[in-house]
């Protein structure tokens, strides 16, 4: 017969041997993350999955961040990968956004989907991809780009801002170069035209905010004071942020994407419609220092630019064909 002493010094002596295997394993994963320099990952598993490895982040080893479902931050320095299924595996890239993917040296893919496989070049937008190095592209063929407030062209001299305006009924673009006229695109007075149409900026609610982030629904990300990630695959990052529409994208303090497949970014840009890209709000100005390309890739785009030739001051529209279309004042 086994006394009561026995069988307690035989029971530490067991669970002493693996509390010490388990030390031992402690100090070699401390060792490789020393030796990772700082590569981190955060994430869960979902209700659907059966194996907790198939759901967790993995991060690069060159300080890089995932954060979300399956996220991968693959790339070989200091790349973020936020949202369900983001990627990165280029220099300092960075995806957000569910299934966005950034894989160019110092890319940036935001909105679901989104590609930038191209060095220097950044994706905004649902699907959006990127097609040479040193791109913006703004969402796809089958989206709208909005943009409620103004819009700088060119640099310089040549700098362009571009507007519109109702007068009289008539509605109007307006390009303004510095210390010129602006000068003014309208339809013919005998032409037909539709009224003006408002774009509603909705803003904060009212009341004191939660003092964290929310997220409800499938593969969903909400990073911030009070960011709020609601439906399928949506992100919000920044303070204030909602993501309320399917595969939505909300970027900037109190920016809201409200709207299936949209993206809001910059402080309190709020979507109006499905398949948007909302840029800012009707007080900023979105710059395009070199060149603003409208439609898709082919033969219905057309590429807007700035000039300065001979002191005069151009707004070039380039059509598809190679014509090219000047409007300019002098300086």
């Amino acid at each position: 017969m086994v006394s009561t002493r026995d069988a307690v010094e035989t029971s530490l002596q067991h669970y002493g041997g693996v509390l010490t295997g388990l030390a031992e394993r402690a100090e070699r994963a401390a060792d490789r993350a020393e030796e990772a320099e700082g590569g981190g990952g955060i994430g869960w598993a979902a209700s659907n999955t059966s194996s907790l490895s198939n759901a967790t982040p993995t991060a690069s080893a060159g300080g890089g961040l995932a954060v979300g479902y399956s996220a991968v931050s693959g790339g070989f320095d200091r790349d973020v990968a936020v949202g369900p299924r983001a990627q990165t595996s280029g220099q300092g890239s960075i995806a957000l956004g569910d299934n966005a993917r950034a894989t160019g040296n110092q890319s940036l893919a935001v909105g679901r989907a989104a590609q930038a496989p191209h060095g220097a070049s950044s994706a905004f937008g649902a699907s959006a991809t990127t097609t040479k190095a040193n791109q913006v592209m703004l969402g796809t063929s089958t989206q709208t780009v909005t943009m409620p407030g103004k819009m700088e062209l060119g640099s310089g001299s040549a700098e362009a801002t571009i507007s519109t305006r109702v007068e009289s009924g008539v509605p109007q673009v307006v390009a303004q170069f510095p210390g010129g006229d602006p000068m003014v695109l309208a339809p013919p007075s005998g032409g037909s035209g539709g009224g003006a149409q408002g774009v509603a900026v909705t803003g904060l609610s009212a009341g004191a905010p939660p003092s964290g982030p929310t997220s409800a629904g499938n593969e969903v990300v909400a990073i911030g004071h009070s960011a709020s990630a609601t439906s399928y695959a949506a992100t919000a990052v920044g303070s204030s942020t909602v993501a309320s529409g399917q595969v939505s994208t909300a970027l900037g303090t109190g920016a809201k994407a409200t709207h299936p497949n949209s993206t809001a970014v910059g402080m309190y840009a709020a979507t109006t419609g499905s398949n948007q890209v909302m840029l800012g709000r009707s007080t900023y100005t979105v710059v395009a220092p070199n060149k603003f390309q409208v439609g898709p890739d082919g033969s219905v785009s057309c590429t807007l630019s700035t000039r300065l030739t001979g002191g005069k001051a151009e707004l070039i529209v380039t059509m598809p064909s190679g014509k090219i279309i000047s409007l300019g004042i002098d300086t």
